[in-house]
């Protein structure tokens, strides 16, 4: 009889310990976490669910927020003042690197460059030079808010060379034709992949950020 019940309970058992297995790694697949971005006022915040396969939604979903470079820049003076507020994905577990989903990560790079006194770069450069970071931040926001993220790094890049004593009005016009030249060739590649809506979005987004005279 014992030998019986045996030869029942050992399949029994590496069965449940099995089942067991498939349970703890279709759970652990499911575990996302990440990094978002607000593009109104650059806040960030780190948040962590659980979606394993075959559930629809997210449970148990954290958010850590992290305000330290969006404060730091209103103490300057220059933050936009815009009251909307939308999370945009810098990074996660799940997504593919080479996702669109992703673009928000040029400006978190971007943001994040230290200097060396250890403080955000682009805080120290905004209270160092506050009218000139006036024109900049809005552009930075409504570039970000519209996604075109890609063109976010060029604006920093020219703002790291071109001279500090240029009046408030040269410098926006510099960042602004910046701007068009990368929607004017966005547009092309649009023409060209015959994505009309796409074009539709950069005809517009063209007269919005069209470069205004010089005060």
């Amino acid at each position: 009889m014992f030998p019986r019940i045996l030869w029942f309970l050992v399949p029994a058992f590496f069965g449940l310990i099995f089942s067991l297995v498939l349970l703890v790694v279709w759970a652990s697949y499911g575990y996302v976490d990440g990094e978002e971005i607000c593009p109104h006022t650059f806040q960030r915040r780190h948040f962590a669910y659980w979606q394993p396969s075959f559930i629809s939604k997210g449970l148990g979903k954290t958010e850590t927020s992290h305000d330290e470079f969006s404060v730091a820049l209103a103490l300057t003076g220059t933050m936009p003042k815009l009251a909307h507020q939308r999370w945009d994905l810098v990074s996660d577990n799940y997504t593919s690197p080479l996702s669109r989903d992703l673009e928000a990560r040029f400006l978190a790079e971007v943001l994040d460059r230290r200097a060396e006194s250890g403080e955000y770069f682009w805080v120290e450069w905004s209270a160092a030079n506050v009218e000139l970071a006036k024109r900049l931040w809005p552009l930075v926001s409504q570039l970000a808010a519209e996604r075109f993220y890609l063109i976010v790094p060029e604006l920093f890049m020219l703002t790291s060379v071109v001279p500090t004593d240029l009046s408030p009005a040269e410098f926006e016009l510099r960042l602004r034709e910046v701007i068009q030249r990368h929607l004017t060739s966005l547009r092309e590649e649009a023409v060209a992949a015959g994505w009309s809506e796409e074009v539709q979005r950069l005809d517009q987004a063209l007269l919005n950020y069209k470069t205004p005279s010089v005060e």
